[in-house]
């Protein structure tokens, strides 16, 4: 009996991180960034396309109240090249709760006047836009006492406000949504002439603040509420109800959570960020508004922060579906706050591989509370608040966007065990030793923490006859999960050859045997059958005791592979590369 080996080199790819969740010391005095000349408040936080950072909410300059935007160079430092050193705004006494940078890095700010909607275009470097609306300017009157919420910009540029008015004794009556053109002004085919009011979808009926607001890829508007029940909707692109999402268009996520933020996953499921009674709060609906019953606890997640009261603010999904839940924490009386920040994974269960066990804090002046977060390029985390007189913003490290790698393999089969051998890699926390016998279903059959500088691992249940396809399965220390080059061990008298090596259009395959029934597999490295094929036999030629046959492989995509031959009693696997 003949024993044969074939290592298919086929590497895996672990990436590698600083510790995601602790400050950014590169960014602002050691992650934070504190200008204690600029007197304000920060609600939202916007990126341009340079990584230029734009804090919004309200301020005081020289004694007046302003509508207060300010731009921030990548370091944290303030940037003097926007408006007037760093600040722009409108000397009304309003405040900035909404905002969106557009790709060419016009803002689009969202605030009020003294009742009224307010919007506000600014050009890239801080002067306001007077081809918008009147003079940079829109104010639209809603119902009588309008509270601005939130501003998307759409894929074709319109742009979407929701938001919701209050009546004498300031308690929520009822959400709206406004669509404006490109150019401010409204979208007359949104709704009522542009605007849609929330007042008659409820139920049971009652007032209804607008929390937050999402945009699907086929431009219909999720929008979450309170309202008796956390209640979520979504809308046609053209302002109508969607029936088809939920009961009749309305959803609402599990228990008494409450949705400050909500996004979407790739998936389409929603997830909310907010808080369930005293504690920081996640919940998730599927696509079609049913709770989703896999996430957390049957579709809701509380975050402890110890003793402390929490709350998210902000939401973030990152491109891996991992979720960021940005906000504060604070003691019963309110007497201290800090910057609070987790990650989840995307089924609501804690990332530990986060800061310190899921979750940091960051005090600041012992009292900060941070109201926004958003993602840079490079995946490190931005959150923006106030220490009730002063604008902070607080960065941290992520790990989802790092192109750091570091390569794991098989590193031999040991012959005379009957086993593997690898070496351990820097920034692995457990490998498994996975088998298959056809070279796409695999088992695993042992599990290992690290605890050497190199590893093995002898497989009792080693077949003596056929093929048996080993790899190995590796976690790294962010729980990312990749697999090592697959070996091949070959326990037959088949004597195969593969000809030209590497092929371009024909595979010759010699030593084929006669008079049997044979099949022909050729698997990619991701376990997908490429090709297979059904051989009938061959009768004896005279003087012949194999045969020869040319496979077309001009249809495989270049790469490499592994062609496996069966016949009734032996098997072999080989691996050829495709030009």
């Amino acid at each position: 009996m003949k024993t044969t080996l074939l290592i298919v080199f086929l590497f895996a790819f672990i990436k590698v991180y600083a510790q995601p969740g602790t400050l950014d010391k590169s960014f602002g005095d050691t992650g934070v960034a504190l200008n204690k000349t600029l007197e304000g408040i920060a609600n939202v936080i916007g990126l341009q396309s340079d990584g230029k950072i734009i804090a919004a909410g309200g301020g005081t300059v020289n004694g007046s109240g302003i509508f207060l935007l300010v731009r921030y160079n990548t370091d944290g430092s303030i940037d003097s090249s926007f408006g007037n050193d760093g600040v722009t705004g409108t000397t009304e006494l309003s405040e900035v709760f909404g905002m969106t940078v557009q790709k060419d890095d016009a803002i689009i700010a969202l605030g009020h006047t003294s009742k009224d909607i307010k919007l506000a275009k600014y050009k890239k470097d801080g002067g306001l836009d007077e081809t918008f609306g009147a003079n940079g300017t829109v104010i639209t009157d809603v119902e009588d006492n309008d509270v601005p919420v939130e501003v998307l910009i759409q894929p074709d540029g319109k742009i979407l406000v929701g938001g919701y008015s209050i009546n004498n004794s300031n308690e929520p009556r009822d959400g709206f949504l406004i669509r404006y053109m490109p150019d401010g002004s409204l979208d007359k085919n949104f709704g009522d002439k542009g605007i849609k009011i929330l007042d008659s979808i409820s139920s049971p009926m009652g007032m209804v603040s607008l929390n937050s607001i999402a945009l699907q890829n086929d431009e219909k508007i999720v929008v979450a509420t309170n309202n008796f029940k956390p209640y979520v909707y979504r809308f046609n692109s053209d302002g109508s109800i969607d029936r088809g999402f939920g009961n009749k268009g309305e959803a609402y996520f599990q228990g008494r959570f409450v949705a400050n933020s909500i996004a979407l996953q790739t998936d389409g499921k929603i997830v909310g960020g907010g808080y369930a009674g005293s504690n920081m709060g996640a919940a998730c609906l599927n696509a079609d508004g049913k709770i989703d019953s896999s996430f957390g606890n049957n579709g809701i997640v509380q975050v402890l922060f110890g003793k402390d009261y929490s709350e998210a603010t902000k939401l973030l999904v990152q491109s891996d579906n991992k979720i960021i839940l940005s906000g504060f924490v604070h003691d019963e009386f309110f007497s201290y706050a800090r910057f609070a920040l987790t990650r989840l994974k995307n089924d609501g269960s804690n990332d530990s591989t986060f800061a310190e066990n899921g979750q940091t804090e960051t005090n600041i002046n012992g009292f900060a509370t941070a109201h926004d977060a958003n993602l840079q390029k490079d995946g490190k985390i931005i959150l923006v608040g106030d220490d009730v007189s002063n604008i902070v913003l607080a960065r941290y490290n992520n790990d989802f966007n790092k192109k750091q790698i570091l390569i794991t393999k098989i590193k031999k089969w040991i012959q005379h065990h009957n086993g593997i051998e690898w070496d351990n890699t820097p920034g692995t926390q457990s490998y498994a030793v996975q088998r298959s016998i056809d070279g796409q279903h695999w088992t695993t059959v042992y599990h290992s923490q690290v605890t050497a500088y190199s590893a093995h691992y002898s497989d009792p249940t080693h077949s003596s006859t056929g093929t048996t396809y080993y790899r190995l399965q590796t976690t790294g220390t962010s729980n990312a999960v990749a697999t090592s080059n697959v070996i091949a061990i070959s326990n037959n008298e088949l004597n195969v050859s593969l000809s030209p090596n590497p092929a371009k259009n024909t595979l010759s395959i010699a030593g084929l045997a006669i008079n049997e029934k044979i099949k022909i597999t050729v698997v990619d490295f991701s376990g997908n059958t490429a090709i297979s094929q059904q051989l009938s036999p061959v009768p004896p030629n005279a003087g012949a005791d194999s045969q020869l046959y040319n496979l077309d492989v001009s249809s495989l995509h270049a790469g490499n592979y592994v062609l496996k031959v069966e016949t009734g009693t032996n098997s072999v696997a080989k691996q050829f590369v495709k030009e």
